[in-house]
């Protein structure tokens, strides 16, 4: 079984000590996942940069979470289902729609239901999402 170091500021290698830096600033802490991904500096800045584009785009604080939670929720990731859960209560995403998506339950919102279908086909069709025709 491999193991993992969680790195803190101090033992990160200088790479990664700036970035983990930004962790603490923005989280208050380091989160495990950017602790164990400290080893490789190039991983970590990566990270951040993606999520920083996601969370800087044109989708708002409920459409990040529909992405974020129904990915998680497919996959069954035991860490990021409440990492998400948590930023989504962070940026005020009402329990109500945080509570649906954990549950896979059909959202009352027909946009953001519409996301999450879509985020659905994409992930289980592999990016191969088929055009639906009107009949």
């Amino acid at each position: 079984m491999t193991k993992f170091i969680l790195h803190n500021v101090d033992t990160a290698p200088e790479g990664s000590k700036l970035l983990l830096e930004d962790s603490i600033k923005h989280f208050g802490m380091i989160p495990n996942l950017h602790a164990v991904m400290a080893e490789s500096p190039q991983l970590l800045d990566a990270y951040q940069f993606m999520t920083d584009k996601v969370l800087k785009s044109s989708f708002n604080a409920e459409e990040v979470t529909v992405l974020w939670l129904t990915i998680d929720v497919e996959h069954g990731c035991h860490y990021c289902v409440p990492a998400h859960t948590a930023i989504a209560y962070q940026m005020q995403v009402k329990s109500e729609l945080i509570q649906s998506l954990l549950k896979g339950k059909i959202l009352k919102n027909p946009k953001l239901e519409v996301l999450r279908q879509l985020t659905l086909s994409v992930i289980r069709e592999r990016g191969k999402v088929g055009k639906k025709t009107n009949r």
